[in-house]
């Protein structure tokens, strides 16, 4: 049996390494053979492996991750615009205030290879929406590699490895502390989108689940004011996790309360103001975050639906209120969910965070592969069927509606991955409603 474990682990590993450097991001078909290739290997590795093999597996877990960071194959455009960023910055220049199309269009004296790295970048036209800290790792990667765009790459991948370290080590800890089995630390550490969308593909994902996980250890240590620190690194990573402050808030007294909101803002603070000082937020960084939330349309489920009831002429207005009614409703229910779970201890409380989370995706206008990983590491405590099979599928939606022309016939067959993601919860992750 543990020959088949290694054999199981040795073939992960060779069908990753074929996926990352023998495959252009072209071939579609090839792509998909190796991910359910790896998902495969993926579901008899978690039928397999136990609690005694935990040690020597996770080391496996993390020589996966190490054999990807040298990969040039990216699923996906952010790579182009995080050195975009990061040399932008080296020359002077925030990228909250000027668009790359508009730094081509005026012939500003830049820097090395920014022609041929302007056009790898999916979108010129907007300014960068990335959260603070993200664009320290970008500047940082860029200054140590002297403006080489592989070696910063190589840079940015490693940090994501070291991150996915920390993660796994803060998930160990976390679920022998919740009392939970041992092994499900493996729905995470082998997950296929976690190893080729989220490292491969060098997705900050990574920085934002370590460092919400390790403000979870800390706050179930009663470390709150560490807690409070990652918390806020994880938001300034990731704006999305600024949702959850109702968690914390409804948990503590008045005082606790305003010495929480206190810190937050004054670390926030700190972060923000390095990048946004003088600059005007509303019609810089925030237009563009909007801009992106409103216009842009990718494998979106409810938004996509809702949104062809409209004519027309009012297509425009009507998707901004749309996205924003979308945005509203997953708020919402996350501070009614947020008060009415107050007492509830952490570990009870994370197979809600899960749902939530499961319909706040659902809302986005945008809804790219490696948004799901969040969804995956909460699957690890709440052993969510529907969670594993959406990372299954994540890719192959995203390609679908990306390869054909037609939206609707591409969004019908989206539509019944969903079901079938629908039919799953019900059958086996029904526990979430009951609890």
């Amino acid at each position: 049996m543990k020959n088949l474990k290694y054999f199981l682990i040795i073939a992960f590993a060779a069908v990753t390494a074929f996926f990352s450097y023998y495959i252009k991001s072209t071939d579609t078909y090839f792509i998909i053979g190796c991910y359910a290739s790896l998902f495969l290997i993926y579901f008899l590795l978690l039928k397999n492996l136990t609690d005694e093999d935990v040690q020597w597996a996770l080391y496996a877990a993390f020589g996966l991750r190490l054999l990807v960071v040298p990969s040039t194959l990216f699923l996906s455009n952010d790579i182009w615009r995080y050195l975009w960023d990061g040399n932008m910055q080296a020359i002077g220049y925030s990228p909250y205030t000027i668009a790359p199309k508009e730094v081509m269009d005026a012939g500003f004296n830049t820097f090395k290879g920014a022609g041929n790295l302007f056009h790898q970048l999916l979108s010129g036209r907007e300014n960068s929406v990335y959260a603070p800290f993200a664009e320290i790792i970008f500047y940082i990667s860029i200054k140590i590699s002297l403006g080489n765009q592989y070696i910063a790459i190589m840079l940015i991948k490693f940090i994501l490895v070291i991150a996915e370290i920390v993660s796994i080590s803060a998930l160990l800890q976390l679920l022998q502390k919740f009392s939970l089995p041992i092994k499900n630390i493996f729905v995470y550490a082998f997950n296929p989108l976690i190893i080729i969308q989220v490292i491969a593909d060098a997705h900050l994902e990574a920085l934002m689940i370590c460092f919400l996980l390790v403000a979870l250890l800390c706050f179930k240590e009663n470390k709150y004011k560490r807690a409070i620190f990652f918390y806020v690194l994880s938001v300034a990573t990731k704006l999305f996790p600024i949702i959850f402050l109702p968690i914390f808030l409804f948990r503590n007294n008045w005082k606790q309360n305003l010495k929480l909101l206190i810190s937050l803002t004054f670390l926030t603070g700190i972060l923000f103001v390095i990048y946004f000082y003088g600059i005007n937020v509303r019609y810089t960084y925030l237009s563009s975050l909007q801009l992106y939330f409103n216009q842009f349309e990718h494998n979106s489920f409810l938004f996509y639906w809702i949104n062809i009831v409209f004519p027309n002429s009012l297509q425009p207005t009507a998707a901004a209120i749309l996205s924003r009614i979308l945005f509203a409703m997953p708020c919402l229910i996350m501070i009614y969910w947020s008060w009415a779970s107050r007492t509830l201890s952490i570990e009870k409380l994370l197979p809600k965070i899960l749902l939530f989370w499961v319909l706040s995706t659902l809302t986005f206008t945008v809804i790219n592969p490696w948004y799901i990983a969040p969804l995956v590491l909460l699957a690890v405590f709440a052993e969510s069927y529907m969670i594993i099979l959406w990372s299954a599928l994540a890719i192959v939606s995203a390609l679908i509606t990306q390869h054909i022309p037609n939206d609707l016939i591409s969004h019908s067959i989206n539509l019944i991955w969903y079901s079938l993601l629908v039919f799953v919860f019900f059958w086996k992750d029904s526990k979430f409603l009951k609890s």
